[in-house]
């Protein structure tokens, strides 16, 4: 919920960055871009290409990386765990994957993201380029050094111990990306593991990335995923059986993938020349996750100085709370908000357990003469939230209130069914793609992205595939966790 209300709410979290360069903390230098534009580093959307398209890979190529701007680890063979002091980079090269193959690709990123024609996909140029195998012109591989909490306990060094940045590319538009390749091998930040990602979790990044972004949820882009023939030990049900899995890498794509934990690793480790350089670049480069930047300040500030930042925050926090409420009074159809309706509807869901993503959307195609007794079978997690003894209060509260604002009930469903969509990415659609692709058949991948790129319209094919409907029991049993 918070990160859809990210980007419009920038405008406030740039006063956040005013008041650290009003506290002497930043310099701003005449390098400044004016052309600056933080909505698109927050929405991570691409710009409508209207250039000539790349044809050949080798026509294709990185430009000049602005990180090598920062200090970067003397050592060049790093491929052994290691904790580093004095940078925040590694340059690492990706580790070779045997014979790569493209299960699926994102068209909209290639073509609006990285100009390139979807025709390059068909070549193995490109699978070799995603999986690590083919370094670009002006590629320089990097991995990042920084801290972190695991568990709640500060963990010290992490890094990126699976996910080495290849470069960054300034597309038609102007807009400026940064290339990751996740997956990729060992890097001196892989701590106990092998750097490799399997292919059910790539299948699952891959496919949320892009259904978060059609969702208009700020997200980083999934540009391809490419599997191998190599085969890693893993425990997928971690309960003491692993299992030999294909390995596969994903190509990921944003703004930045900039870690505020660099932040807090060099005051952790007292590097205390480094945080100046550190930021005055990032005042030039990135402008998001600044509460927790300020934490991470917190130690070079006077107590004013503290009494300051903490105020802003405070009113941030305020702020993001009056727009959840108007935001979720959008979801109801309600052109202003309404706290009380909001909180009442959001209760019942939770009691009842009904489905959250159906529940709105039932909200949203039943006609207010249905709304009363939705019927099971086409309303089923509407008429999950109606058995709540709060319902009928709900309904006439709601009722009422669409009244007073004079709208008609077909305006009303319409508005509605373009902000609650039908369908989502849920665990058991990834599942079985994901078993599908393990038997080398990639058409439930292909599928899935296709229908989860027009989340908000009824779709023949995904009502015939059951994606509106109840899960199955069976997805029930499916146990994750957040390297799934």
């Amino acid at each position: 919920m918070v990160s859809v209300l990210l980007s419009r709410s920038m405008d406030r979290f740039c006063k956040l960055s005013l008041v650290l360069v009003q506290l002497g903390l930043f310099t701003v230098g005449n390098t400044l871009s004016k052309k600056y534009n933080f909505r698109s580093f927050m929405m991570a959307s691409a710009s409508k290409s209207t250039c000539q398209l790349v044809q050949d890979l080798k026509e294709w190529k990185f430009g000049k990386l602005k990180l090598l701007e920062l200090p970067i680890d003397d050592e060049k063979n790093n491929y052994v765990r290691r904790n580093n002091r004095g940078c925040l980079f590694s340059e690492v090269m990706p580790t070779p994957l045997k014979s790569p193959k493209l299960v699926s690709f994102s068209k909209d990123v290639l073509i609006n993201i990285l100009n390139m024609d979807p025709n390059v996909t068909k070549t193995q140029d490109f699978a070799d380029f995603i999986a690590g195998n083919k370094i670009m012109e002006n590629s320089v591989p990097l991995a990042h050094r920084y801290g972190g909490h695991q568990f709640g306990y500060w963990a010290m060094q992490l890094g990126d111990g699976r996910a080495i940045l290849l470069g960054e590319f300034t597309n038609s538009a102007g807009d400026r990306w940064e290339l990751q390749l996740k997956g990729s091998g060992s890097t001196p930040y892989s701590r106990d593991g092998d750097g490799r990602a399997v292919l059910r979790s790539s299948i699952r990044e891959f496919l949320c990335s892009e259904a978060m972004y059609y969702l208009g949820i700020p997200t980083s882009r999934a540009g391809a995923i490419v599997v191998s023939e190599e085969r890693t030990l893993r425990d997928p049900m971690y309960d003491g059986n692993p299992v030999m899995e294909n390995t596969a890498v994903v190509l990921r794509i944003a703004p930045t993938w900039f870690r505020f934990g660099s932040f807090e690793l060099l005051m952790k480790t007292n590097e205390l020349e480094l945080p100046k350089k550190l930021f005055d670049f990032i005042i030039k480069i990135i402008m998001y996750n600044l509460m927790k930047l300020t934490e991470a300040l917190f130690p070079l500030l006077t107590e004013i100085q503290k009494k300051q930042t903490s105020d802003l925050l405070q009113s941030e926090a305020n702020y993001l709370t009056d727009s959840l409420i108007n935001t979720f009074s959008k979801k109801l159809g309600l052109p202003q908000s309404d706290k009380q309706l909001v909180e009442m509807f959001a209760e019942m869901l939770e009691e009842t357990k009904a489905d959250f993503t159906m529940s709105y959307r039932d909200l949203s195609e039943i006609e207010l003469d249905q709304m009363d007794k939705p019927c099971p079978g086409q309303y089923w997690a509407l008429a999950t939230v109606a058995q709540h003894d709060a319902y009928p209060r709900f309904v006439s509260a709601y009722k009422e209130k669409l009244k007073e604002t004079g709208i008609t009930d077909e305006e009303r469903r319409k508005q509605m069914c373009q902000i609650n969509p039908r369908y989502v990415l849920r665990n058991w659609m990834a599942q079985s793609a994901i078993n599908e692709a393990d038997d080398d058949n990639f058409v439930e991948v292909e599928r899935l992205l296709r229908i989860l790129s027009s989340p908000f319209t009824m779709q023949e094919e995904a009502e015939e595939m059951g994606f509106s409907k109840p899960p199955p029991g069976w997805a029930s049993k499916l146990r994750l966790s957040c390297s799934s």
